[in-house]
């Protein structure tokens, strides 16, 4: 649904400018332009896709249909998706890093997705302790037995 009628130019500018700032302290020069990331050996350019909404909204849907304590829940779901884009950032960031250092995009696509497999360990991860910490499952099913 917001894939279509949304405009995401403003999120892809604020991942890739935060990203440029991580770059500079390693000493690395990059250029922000729209759907790029671009340095001397190569850029990375972002589709929608890349934003990581759908992986996002998996795993605040989990959260908030396991969850009883609306506080509980909105500060997890807030603060996991809020982690969730650092990871985002830091992801560009070493894929950038390996395109300037090794210039080869197909090695740079495996790395695409392993960073991908990561996050999604990532997400699993943030539900294993939703549900061993924080989640209302335990009080639900003792109250229905």
């Amino acid at each position: 649904f917001f894939y279509t009628y949304f405009d995401f130019n403003l999120w892809i500018e604020f991942l890739f400018k935060s990203s440029q700032k991580i770059l500079s302290i390693f000493g690395y020069d990059a250029k922000v332009e729209p759907f790029f990331l671009i340095g001397n050996n190569g850029s990375i350019y972002m589709v929608k896709a890349c934003l990581g909404f759908k992986t996002m909204f998996l795993f605040a849907s989990i959260v908030y249909l396991t969850g009883n304590d609306n506080k509980r829940r909105w500060i997890y779901i807030i603060s996991g998706l809020l982690f969730l884009n650092f990871v985002n950032i830091i992801r560009f960031v070493l894929l950038f890093i390996h395109i300037q250092k090794h210039g080869g995009y197909v090695l740079a696509m495996d790395l695409h997705d392993m960073y991908n497999y990561i996050t999604y360990f990532i997400v699993f991860i943030l539900w294993i302790i939703w549900f061993e910490k924080f989640a209302d499952i335990r009080s639900i099913k003792k109250k229905s037995a």
